[in-house]
């Protein structure tokens, strides 16, 4: 089962800009109230390349910069960083399609294996549906 899309949100091509692997910019640009082109000079300036992914620790460092009130790890795998950057940290995972159901309210950057995504009272917005049963790894709340 797949999650759809409520909608697209905003993207590289509709400010003139050629990158891609971004989704780490376009979740920061859909919760916040930076525009795409200011999300993706704060995420350069912290370090990313322009057509590769966002580095852990840059993603981290920037979304807590820019308004995220909490973070929280899942998984086994994310022990350590969540160690690391001092934040809430839970050795199981749940799934997109548990936390969309339970959050239903607010404004959240979701990263799964790979992906960022952004979730706005219970609607996901991005490119394309998501898998439902993908797990989360960490949770970035913003007001």
């Amino acid at each position: 089962m797949r999650i759809p899309c409520a909608k697209v949100g905003v993207t590289a091509e509709q400010f003139g800009i050629k990158d891609s692997a971004d989704c780490a910019v376009r979740a920061l640009a859909n919760v916040s109230a930076f525009s795409y082109p200011e999300a993706h000079k704060l995420m350069e300036d912290a370090g990313r390349k322009r057509n590769k992914g966002t580095p852990w620790a840059t993603l981290h460092s920037v979304y807590m910069a820019t308004g995220a009130k909490e973070a929280t790890y899942f998984g086994k795998n994310t022990a350590k960083m969540a160690c690391r950057f001092n934040v809430n940290h839970y050795n199981k995972s749940i799934t997109l399609r548990t936390f969309i159901n339970e959050y239903i309210k607010g404004k959240y950057i979701v990263v799964v294996r790979g992906h960022a995504l952004a979730v706005c009272d219970g609607a996901v917005i991005d490119l394309f549906a998501n898998k439902a049963g993908k797990r989360l790894m960490c949770v970035y709340k913003f007001d």
